[in-house]
């Protein structure tokens, strides 16, 4: 798929940095390179309009911001491990696809944002985990962090090796490995009110004796024309 292809091949881009950090485009997608002298944890966040990517020492310097829809929290473990693999030049790219090909079975992608992380090497099973933080806005149904490894043409998300943690609008996934992420949104399980079962309950009643109604006159006419 080319934005897997795109992100597995950030090293070329890193390497021609003049600068710590670098704004780059592709096609739809936003992003930012970071390239770490010294080992510790980012905070990026998308800004609206444009979504434009901000760098912060501290995430709750960007969840202040009412123009932040989307941040991103990198931890020192996942740069630790970057490191030992890119020695001389230690990097994040972070980057936001809108508008992806859905899955198989049309999930429901928050916003219709996906996010992508990867630090030129595999990183799994962090115990200092990543955290993304999502505002769900308008959006109805229940949330659940998921993640795609980039391979086949459509996506495959799956909620391995990520934690869901909702806190009325905010959203927070906690995922112990880099690749592609999303928040997949399902039908709410609302309880159906008193009020409402009563009423249905009604509908149900009166739809059987319709139903009733009409075989006898169906059934009457039936000996009749015989």
């Amino acid at each position: 798929m080319p934005c897997f292809e795109f992100i597995k091949n950030l090293k070329p881009l890193v390497s021609e940095m003049k600068e710590s950090t670098a704004s780059v485009s592709a096609g739809t997608s936003q992003g930012v390179l970071v390239k770490m002298n010294e080992i510790s944890e980012v905070s990026l966040g998308y800004t609206l309009p444009n979504y434009t990517v901000l760098i912060a020492d501290d995430v709750n310097d960007l969840s202040n911001l009412r123009s932040v829809v989307t941040s991103i929290l990198l931890s020192k473990e996942a740069f630790d491990i970057a490191y030992k693999y890119n020695a001389n030049a230690p990097f994040a790219g972070v980057f936001r696809f809108h508008n992806m090909q859905k899955d198989e079975v049309n999930s429901t992608v928050l916003h219709n944002d996906v996010i992508a992380i990867d630090m030129g090497t595999t990183i799994n099973n962090l115990t200092d985990q990543i955290t993304i933080y999502f505002h769900k806005g308008t959006e109805k149904g229940k949330p659940s962090c998921r993640s795609w490894n980039g391979e086949g043409q459509l996506p495959n998300w799956t909620d391995n090796g990520c934690d869901t943690l909702v806190n009325g609008d905010s959203i927070a996934c906690r995922c112990s490995h880099l690749t592609f992420f999303a928040v997949i949104m399902s039908p709410s399980d609302q309880p159906i009110s008193a009020e409402d079962l009563k009423s249905l309950t009604y509908i149900t009643y009166i739809g059987c004796g319709l139903s009733v109604f009409f075989l006898g006159i169906a059934f009457f006419m039936h000996f009749l024309t015989r």
